[in-house]
């Protein structure tokens, strides 16, 4: 609804009299409607939706679909200029050669003077440098001498970099040098860490030591208590009385001097032998400290007086091994049952087999069964893989399902896969006794 207005003015004609009650409450109405509308559907801002530069120029896509720009950009561009030269007019990130051949660029526009100069400054009102050496004169990089701010002298091994204020400059100098700047050349003065910085203890006087005062504190020089030092030792060492260098002397014990035999020996609490007497027997054998127990002792060396760490197991002791030509060398393999029968010549507690060949089958298995008295003693046949000669490589290992081969029991050898070309079979049973 239309706002009513009293009187006449630029929104047009008023009512000429006061208004209703009821077209007041309209016109507040008529306002809150369309502030709430305002408040629930607020105007988008406009925002970038897009940026795009090509060469100098500046576009902005915006989201209410208008377009800003293009605008025009203007920034310095780098640009090679050769070798200087005078009288020429230079661009700002404009790269030369000096007359010294150095490499540099140029920092405030301007245009060059009759001669070159590293450290000429511009005379169009900002008065800074209008070059920058970028290269040293050598053609090699700069060094630290090429910089207006360093001033070397004679250059020496770990020479070192001091700030010099009065002239403004870097100095090389010797560390000895700036440590007798920093400290001082007192002879006879300390160095010590105070709770801000490196500082100088002057010499104390003579005879005084040099006392700690802990952790927080400064070190100090104090006064001697012991009257000079130590000037006599009694008791075991006896030294002195006197000052200075005293030869010191072991008391004796009762102990005849020589060689022992098997020596019994008596030591005191502080480690001296107060008896010795020859001793009788051989005694005990002691062996070494890695010793294994039960193992069996084995000497270590020709000379039979050292004894090996660890010794040897009694099951390596009782170890046995039995290998049998199961074919000639010549002949090819052929599959067979019993192709070869032996008996145990002791009983043997079986931890492994194995089966070699002279000449490796080119394709297929060889693969074997033992068998004691009838039954096989392997749940996982024996086997050699094709172009192997041993059955220690092969994919599959075998698996022994009868530990135990009786003495006198009658072993067969049966081959169940002959491969291709495979010659000169033999079979190894390894076990202890």
């Amino acid at each position: 609804m239309p706002v009513i207005y009293r009187t006449d003015g630029a929104w047009g004609t008023g009512k000429g009299s006061n208004l209703a009650p009821a077209e007041v409450d309209g016109n507040f109405y008529d306002v809150d409607t369309r502030v709430t509308f305002i408040e629930d559907n607020p105007v988008e801002p406009i925002t970038p939706t897009a940026i795009n530069i090509e060469g100098g120029l500046f576009t902005m896509g915006l989201s209410d679909g208008s377009t800003l720009g293009p605008i025009v950009m203007t920034y310095p561009m780098p640009t090679w200029r050769g070798d200087w030269g005078p009288g020429v007019a230079y661009n700002e990130i404009d790269f030369f050669i000096a007359p010294d051949n150095g490499f540099g660029s140029v920092m405030i526009p301007h245009t060059s003077a009759a001669t070159f100069d590293w450290g000429a400054l511009d005379t169009g009102g900002t008065g800074l440098p209008v070059y920058r050496q970028l290269i040293g004169g050598s053609g090699t990089t700069s060094g630290i001498a090429d910089q207006v701010d360093v001033a070397l002298g004679t250059q020496a091994d770990d020479d070192l970099l001091m700030w010099d204020a009065a002239p403004s400059l870097w100095r090389n100098q010797t560390p000895a040098f700036l440590l007798d700047n920093a400290l001082g050349t007192t002879q006879g003065s300390i160095v010590y860490r105070s709770a801000t910085a490196w500082v100088a203890l002057a010499p104390g006087t003579a005879g005084q030591v040099l006392a700690t005062g802990g952790a927080g504190a400064n070190p100090a020089w104090s006064s001697s208590s012991g009257g000079g030092g130590i000037t006599q030792l009694t008791g075991d060492v006896t030294a002195g009385p006197g000052s200075g260098s005293q030869a010191a002397t072991l008391a004796n014990t009762a102990v005849t001097a020589g060689s022992y035999t098997r020596a019994n020996i008596t030591v005191d609490g502080k480690g001296r032998i107060t008896a010795a007497a020859n001793g009788t027997g051989g005694g005990d054998v002691v062996g070494p400290g890695s010793a294994v127990s039960g193992n069996v002792a084995t000497y270590s060396g020709t000379t039979g007086k050292l004894i090996a760490d660890g010794g040897a197991s009694i099951a390596d002791l009782k170890k046995q091994a039995i290998q049998v030509a199961v074919s000639d060398e010549t002949t090819n393999l052929t599959t067979g049952t019993a192709k070869l029968t032996f008996r145990m010549p002791f009983a043997m507690t079986l931890t492994a087999v194995r089966s070699s060949l002279s000449t490796a089958s080119s394709s297929g298995l060889v693969t074997v069964d033992i068998k004691e008295s009838g039954t096989t003693i392997l749940s996982t046949a024996l086997s050699i893989d094709a172009t192997e000669k041993t059955s220690t490589t092969a994919a599959t290992a075998a698996v022994i399902s009868d530990t135990a081969l009786a003495d006198d029991a009658e072993i067969t050898v049966d081959i169940t896969a002959a491969g291709t070309g495979a010659k000169g079979l033999k079979v190894t049973l390894i076990g202890t006794r």
